[in-house]
């Protein structure tokens, strides 16, 4: 079931952001990621440094990222371009949980800051579901 689905990997996300940081292209993708329960580092590509600068700071100081960037040209480009670097250099680039909600939803959401909105309603449905699936209380 996809609400269950994207759930879990959300869930699975937040775990791992506790023990690595995660990579996003710009302030609402961070926002978004907040929103959902992400307590751990997210650094934001899009203050202005080069792409070059930006690696050489995760490469002095992470052994680890995970990289979420938006399912766009732009995202893809960027993605391909941050982790060819930075697994040259040795920092290890978990795309798992990108690759994982875009299987999910497909085309239904296009960038980062939609998993917010997309995640609230997948709880909705999930919630509503059980609810409808629980013992009626009869009352006297």
């Amino acid at each position: 079931m996809k609400e269950e689905r994207i759930i879990e990997v959300i869930d699975s996300l937040i775990e791992d952001n506790e023990i690595m940081p995660v990579i996003v292209e710009g302030k609402r993708d961070e926002i978004a990621l907040r929103k959902i329960g992400l307590k751990g580092e997210i650094l934001r590509f899009n203050l202005g440094m080069s792409m070059t600068g930006f690696c050489e700071f995760i490469i002095q100081n992470y052994k680890k990222v995970i990289l979420l960037f938006d399912w766009d040209r732009k995202g893809n480009n960027l993605l391909s371009s941050m982790e060819k670097i930075l697994i040259s250099n040795g920092v290890m680039c978990d795309t798992e949980k990108r690759n994982e909600i875009q299987s999910i939803v497909g085309n239904s959401i296009r960038s980062v800051e939609e998993i917010y909105p997309f995640y609230i309603l997948s709880l909705e449905k999930l919630t509503l579901k059980n609810f409808k699936r629980s013992p009626k209380i009869i009352r006297k």
